[in-house]
């Protein structure tokens, strides 16, 4: 299942798949087949994962992955039950005090992921396969766009232009000028995601 995400070019759902899976699967020690598990089984790992601290959400998400690997399986979902309920929650808003001391203790290269998140409203994956040709600098614009040959798919499938402010198309530009050589902006020293 994992090796099969991987090979779909989705390197999240394969980084969740193999989490998920790492931590339902010793709740199965005595099970050799997929067919045998039961909704105890599954109930198991909710409470595992609420006395864990984890929230109504990450138990619903965990539970669709879960579904997801057996459905991979060709296993009939039924015994899953429901996914569990949940209340969409707003998130946390950090105040411009707060902001400024995230940036304060962040290093040059944080300070930079934490101007990209904020002033162009980039996910985690956007951020981390941003590559210097979606940058437009006449025009001031950053494109979201998937990178096939990373394996990144832009979520829903949809490319948009952000606007970027001046400061951090300048910071953009001085960071630009120590990455020679490098495709990824916010790329390891040997140009990986």
């Amino acid at each position: 299942y994992i090796q099969d995400r991987e090979r779909s070019k989705a390197p999240e759902a394969a980084m969740q798949a193999r989490v998920v899976l790492d931590e339902f699967l010793p709740l199965c020690k005595a099970i050799t087949y997929t067919r045998a598990v039961t909704r105890e089984h599954v109930l198991a790992f909710h409470k595992a994962l609420r006395d864990r601290g984890c929230s109504e959400r990450t138990v619903a998400n965990k539970h669709s992955r879960l579904k997801s690997f057996f459905l991979f399986c060709k296993v009939d979902t039924a015994f899953l039950g429901c996914v569990p309920k949940y209340e969409n929650k707003l998130p946390t808003i950090y105040s411009p005090s707060e902001v400024k001391a995230i940036r304060e203790a962040s290093d040059p290269y944080m300070r930079l992921v934490v101007d990209m998140a904020l002033k162009l409203g980039l996910r985690e994956q956007e951020l981390c396969f941003s590559t210097w040709e979606d940058i437009d600098q006449d025009n001031a614009v950053f494109r979201v766009q998937g990178k096939p040959r990373l394996g990144f798919a832009v979520k829903d499938s949809e490319q948009r232009d952000v606007p970027i402010p001046s400061d951090l198309l300048t910071n953009l530009s001085e960071w630009h000028k120590t990455r020679k050589g490098r495709d990824l902006i916010l790329g390891t020293a040997s140009d990986k995601p």
